[in-house]
């Protein structure tokens, strides 16, 4: 298998089961916080989207 197809097999296997993980924290942790207004909560959804997208991302030293 290529490298790029490697990527492409471990990015769809792992956001099986990363994404519906980090949605579920975030709308816990927004249920929590709704007291505190709109700008929490939109500051916890707005973490867990990026989470979503840049959370398999490695860094290369």
């Amino acid at each position: 298998m290529t490298e790029a197809g490697r990527f492409v097999v471990h990015y769809l296997v792992n956001s099986v089961w990363q994404t519906p993980l980090l949605l579920l924290a975030a709308w816990l942790v927004s249920r929590i916080l709704c007291k505190l207004g709109c700008l929490a909560q939109h500051r916890v959804w707005t973490a867990a989207l990026t989470l979503n997208f840049r959370g398999d991302r490695k860094t290369e030293a």
